[in-house]
């Protein structure tokens, strides 16, 4: 915010806290993404920050991991509101900007 309480504009079309939660929402969207379609790599990531071995994606016998579901629910959950809250603050950015 400048002295006189209006945003900066970055190339006279968008304000630095629009690209601020557009970045937020995008890295949101990504980890939302890799826990709900990329679930070993969350895994090995997890294993690794717990120092104790990661179990394999799918346990043996064709049975499900409650795991799963447990990554997948959230991550959807996290992905989508990265990207509803990024294109909200954008759009009504886009909508009231003073034309010209």
């Amino acid at each position: 915010m400048h002295a006189g309480g209006e945003a900066r504009e970055i190339g006279g079309v968008v304000s630095t806290y629009v690209l601020i939660v557009d970045l937020i929402g995008a890295v949101m969207a990504v980890i939302g993404f890799h826990m709900a379609f990329r679930q070993a790599l969350v895994r090995r990531l997890v294993g690794r920050l717990l120092s104790r071995p990661s179990r394999p994606a799918r346990p043996a016998g064709g049975e499900d991991d409650p795991l799963t579901y447990a990554l997948r629910i959230p991550g959807v959950m996290i992905m989508i509101f990265g990207l509803a809250m990024a294109a909200t603050i954008t759009l009504y950015h886009l909508s009231t900007a003073p034309a010209g």
